[in-house]
């Protein structure tokens, strides 16, 4: 333990028919990242609440230091150098961000208590040092959901901690907000602070790490440093057995052209969100679109399923123009949308696991006034075998399953309509490696079987590997769709960021324009 910042020993805990941890070892030491990875329900966020006081440990010790410490509540491990950055947001909406920043803290800075002003200097004088677009001023629940992560990154850091803990602090921001991410997390090295990073984005752990330890189910499998490690070897060590993560399409560019489309998008436009775009989409076709947080992309998918109106725009379905004016409409006509936030907008997640599969063909369960919820549950038995639903209970509460299992069951929820069109945006944010697999696995399937099939996804990786033609868009304009085997990550990101005043007049368009 000498030399380290955090040392946890054998450390165990169980909940009602769960062993959540193993006897677990894990530390921490001064000036390194040590990544924390794992399938969902691997242990991870268990482990990382003890050492941050959300939970108590059944057995076993940590350590801060030399000393053995039992840590009682967040307040508590904050008064030991500890900072976190949580992947559900604890802002309080009604606060103003410096507000935010310093709540439990206001003294940290004074031996008086701060005053307004003086907290919003002083987040402002964070702010500046890293460059982050943030008004200290501004109310929280104003602010889009990577400005809230934003906020919870300078809390986090505010008090100068000596531990912190990021669980997928990635998950909602931009590029160029992530790179803000990565200097701070160098800024911290630099200071001799240690940083716990869990993220089931892979590109990060080598990006960033200079160990990895492992998780599964509940156990420590290896830890390890970085420089060791390859993609193949950690999922495996992950998994417990070897997957294939990607797979590169090898469907050709003459394969769809002269094609008829089945989905023809022409002229679209809505406010200032998106201009004039227009694609096409074929039976069969995996379309992955590319582009920024806030370049379109995701309002796209939103009009074309009818969550918002367009200005102005066709659309037209297998050669006929159609009127798109609510998601019952888009519904109808066979599309279904997978959504980014599955919690926010996919999922109810105060009822149970039976009942959110049910939700699109309800209607095959109602005689006259009543509803089968024998027959609800049975279906809903059969849906949670087909796609692997853990645990295997139609009962459980939506919210009480891991992130990867309420995915499963948004996207089993969508598919028992059989739709025409699927629209996927994120499909894999925040899910473990097996379970996206699963899901890649999942939509090749259903394009080969003739479904036609638009992702949006932050992962190039994901869109270079699964999709047929990837859309690249831009602060509202698309500037092309270019067949996958034609472009490199390198040159697609050009074209993600770059800058709108130069953007006619540079990029090549590997596609001819849809008429």
């Amino acid at each position: 333990m000498s030399g380290n910042l955090l040392s946890v020993r054998n450390v165990s805990k169980a909940f009602p028919g769960i062993q959540a941890l193993k006897d677990v070892d894990f530390d921490l030491k001064p000036g390194e990242v040590h990544a924390l990875v794992g399938e969902n329900g691997a242990g991870k966020s268990t482990l990382i609440k003890i050492i941050c006081g959300v939970l108590q440990k059944d057995t076993g010790d940590i350590f801060i230091g030399e000393n053995r410490i039992d840590i009682h509540n967040p307040f508590h491990a904050r008064s030991l150098g500890m900072g976190a950055i949580f992947q559900e947001l604890s802002v309080i909406p009604s606060l103003s961000v410096a507000e935010n920043v310093f709540l439990g803290s206001e003294r940290s800075v004074s031996k008086r208590l701060l005053a307004r002003k003086q907290l919003i200097a002083k987040t402002r004088d964070i702010c500046a040092k890293y460059q982050l677009d943030l008004d200290p001023k501004a109310t929280v629940r104003e602010l889009s959901t990577a400005k809230q992560q934003l906020t919870e990154i300078v809390k986090a850091i505010s008090s100068q901690p000596r531990i912190v803990v990021m669980d997928e602090p990635t998950s909602a921001l931009t590029e160029e907000e992530a790179r803000i991410l990565y200097s701070i997390i160098e800024d911290l090295k630099k200071q001799n602070a240690g940083i716990i990073y869990v993220t089931h984005r892979m590109n990060e752990v080598f990006k960033l790490a200079d160990r990895v330890a492992v998780l599964r189910d509940g156990a420590l499998v290896a830890d390890m440093p970085a420089s060791e490690l390859d993609l193949d070897s950690l999922v495996k060590f992950m998994v417990g057995r070897e997957i294939e993560l990607y797979r590169k399409s090898n469907k050709k560019r003459e394969e769809l052209e002269g094609v008829e489309p089945f989905l023809h998008v022409d002229g679209l436009s809505r406010g200032r969100a998106f201009f004039d775009v227009g694609f096409t989409l074929h039976k069969g076709e995996i379309l992955g679109v590319a582009g920024m947080v806030g370049s379109g992309r995701s309002e796209v998918m939103r009009a074309l399923f009818g969550i918002d109106q367009v200005d102005r725009g066709e659309i037209s379905i297998n050669g006929e123009k159609v009127h798109i004016g609510s998601p019952k409409d888009a519904i109808a006509l066979g599309i279904a949308m997978l959504p980014e936030s599955r919690k926010l907008q996919g999922l109810v997640l105060m009822h149970s696991v039976a009942v959110n599969l049910t939700l699109v063909v309800l209607r095959r369960f109602i005689s006259g006034m009543l509803v089968s919820f024998r027959k609800m549950t049975e279906y809903s038995v059969g849906r949670i075998g087909e796609f692997d639903i853990k645990p295997g209970n139609p009962g459980m509460t939506v919210e009480n399953l891991s992130g990867g299992n309420q995915q499963k069951v948004c996207i089993s929820k969508w598919l028992s309509m059989n739709p025409r069109i699927l629209i996927v945006d994120e499909p894999t944010l925040g899910i473990d490696v097996r379970t996206k697999s699963d899901i890649h696995h999942l939509l090749r399937r259903l394009a080969n079987q003739g479904a036609a099939i638009i992702m949006v996804s932050s992962e190039m990786e994901e869109l270079l590997a699964h999709c047929d033609r990837i859309l690249v868009m831009n602060q509202g304009h698309m500037l092309g769709t270019f067949f996958n085997d034609e472009l490199d990550q390198e040159k697609i990101m050009s074209l993600i960021m770059k800058d709108s005043m130069s953007r006619r007049s540079t990029f090549v368009v590997s596609e001819r324009a849809p008429k």
